[in-house]
């Protein structure tokens, strides 16, 4: 009888991690799905505003200097909005990801680095300890 208790419990524990794990897969690659779809369609964008300003500076040749040089300060704070306008969504969805996965306790790739050179260092020190006391 306590086997079978041990046997259900075992696997309701079996049951949870699997799908806890997962859960976790599952929320990383939405995040990494929408990284990647942010980064499309940053891009996309930035080709758009290139090829509309590119298209309005051909119009601009036919203008006076005079026109072509106001129209380029006109259009110059804009150009460099559209440059910097995907790095920026880039790095507020990235640090919503970071901030969601925090909250979820999922670490990040960071993270599992800093550790993995945590357990090296230690794992050497170990190896060092036990030669020094063969």
């Amino acid at each position: 009888m306590a086997n079978a208790q041990v046997e259900i419990i075992e696997e309701n524990v079996e049951t949870f991690v699997e799908s806890a794990t997962n859960s976790a897969r599952k929320a990383v690659h939405t995040g990494m799905g929408a990284v990647a779809t942010v980064r499309e369609n940053a891009e996309k964008l930035f080709s758009d505003t290139t090829s509309y300003t590119n298209e309005l500076a051909e119009k601009g040749f036919g203008i006076s200097e005079e026109r072509r040089q106001a129209f380029n300060e006109f259009v110059e704070p804009y150009q460099e909005r559209a440059r910097t306008f995907g790095d920026d969504v880039e790095a507020r969805f990235n640090k919503a990801t970071e901030s969601l996965l925090a909250r979820l306790n999922i670490p990040t790739a960071d993270s599992i680095e800093d550790l993995n050179k945590k357990i090296a260092s230690l794992s050497r020190k170990v190896d060092k300890l036990s030669k020094e006391l063969k």
